[in-house]
């Protein structure tokens, strides 16, 4: 996780408006005049007295070394206020040619891996319907559920990553960072256990590091939208939201390829299909399965096509025998560990409440129950057009029995 650099070794406040701001280097309080470092963003100061002699003592190679995440409410890396642990810890880290990453989880708070029916975009009631009714309107009621069952949908065997980067270059060069062309590293072993929950169309390939073969896997596909499972979050401590146009940075959101000045950032969430509902059906069941990931990105000359640079990217990354390119970021075990150590020594009950509190945990069971009862809806909705028996019979007479008994259980709790 991040360490801490406040001299008196106390907490770096979250940078929110509500929250007192302290000096990095001193501790001194300042609500309104507190000046950053332009290229990292990391670090703020009172003074440039301070500034100078922080930059003296650690920051100079701080900075180099990508020590520290930009300072943002959308990346918080570092506990806040009570809290015990931070709402992104960081589990892998890298840098390359003056571009870095940072990787945490942006999962569910049991920590349990996500299906790929549920929408990635699932923060309101009105999200999901809106997805549901695109995924209707792009294939008929009894397509979509066997479209899911093909894409082993139904089965929680995503990891969600939140992955933020960072152009820190000393030469004012722009970087592109493609975002959909983003992979895991696992070793090659470790295959048999990622391929039993992922379907036969997902990206997966090997290479040779050092004489070890290793398996790669890429961004998971929506088998509906035909996209990659992929959000541009934030961009330079702007949330992107909605169908609000993203800036002119971001060439294309749906597949995650941004351009960046030096000290510019941004956060993507990022699904990859990497669980089977058994073995691996918990986030730290499956990051403990990785070596690390690679972020690609090139040094942007302007006049040059991102999309096209992109498509050129694509031709190769999933071949066999190519080595992953771009920033390398290793998966770090022992914070790993010690953020789920509760889960790991004394279960998920344990985890939740040291993480979240009795309150949290309720809200987020509330929430749960909330969802539930849209899917009943849902069914509800399908039940009405008169399709679901001609689904059902559809799916038992496609030998997907599976399915069709999850339909039939819906069908029941809807009645």
């Amino acid at each position: 996780m991040t360490k801490n650099r406040t001299p008196l070794n106390k907490k770096r406040k979250a940078n929110t408006g509500s929250e007192a701001h302290h000096c990095t280097f001193c501790g001194k309080e300042d609500k309104e005049n507190l000046r950053n470092c332009s290229l990292c963003k990391s670090v703020r100061y009172c003074d440039r007295q301070c500034q100078l002699a922080d930059y003296k003592a650690r920051h100079k190679q701080e900075c180099v070394d990508f020590v520290h995440p930009p300072l943002t409410r959308a990346f918080m890396t570092e506990p806040i206020n009570d809290e015990q642990y931070p709402q992104r810890p960081v589990f892998a880290r890298g840098h390359r040619q003056g571009v870095g990453c940072w990787v945490s989880v942006d999962g569910e708070f049991d920590c349990s891996l996500k299906p790929l029916a549920e929408p990635m975009n699932l923060t309101t009631p009105e999200d999901y319907h809106a997805t549901m009714a695109r995924r209707m309107a792009l294939a008929p009621g009894p397509e979509v559920v066997l479209i899911g069952e093909k894409s082993k949908a139904f089965t929680r065997n995503l990891l969600t990553l939140s992955i933020l980067v960072q152009n820190r270059r000393k030469d004012d060069m722009k970087v592109l960072v493609f975002g959909s062309r983003i992979q895991l590293v696992s070793l090659a072993s470790t295959k048999d256990a990622f391929v039993k929950g992922r379907p036969e169309v997902d990206k997966f390939h090997t290479f040779q590091d050092g004489g070890e073969a290793m398996a790669v896997m890429s961004v998971a596909d929506d088998p509906w939208e035909k996209r990659p499972r992929l959000q541009v979050k934030n961009f330079s401590g702007t949330d992107i939201k909605g169908n609000a146009p993203p800036p002119p940075s971001v060439h294309d959101a749906s597949k995650g390829i941004v351009s960046l000045n030096p000290g510019e950032y941004v956060i993507y969430r990022t699904q990859f299909r990497v669980g089977d509902d058994d073995r691996i059906a918990t986030d730290f069941e499956a990051l403990g399965r990785l070596c690390g990931l690679s972020i690609p990105f090139k040094l942007w000359e302007q006049g040059s096509d991102p999309l096209l640079l992109d498509n050129m990217l694509s031709q190769h990354i999933h071949n066999d025998g190519h080595s992953p390119q771009g920033i390398v970021a290793t998966i770090d075990r022992p914070a790993l560990y010690e953020f789920y150590a509760d889960y790991i020594e004394r279960g998920e009950e344990a985890f939740i409440e040291s993480h979240f509190g009795k309150e949290r945990v309720e809200a987020l069971r509330r929430q749960s129950q909330r969802m539930e009862r849209m899917g009943t809806r849902t069914m509800q909705t399908i039940e009405r057009t008169g399709e679901i028996d001609l689904l059902i019979a559809g799916l038992r007479s496609s030998g997907l029995q599976d399915a069709a008994d999850r339909f039939e259980s819906l069908r029941a709790r809807a009645a």
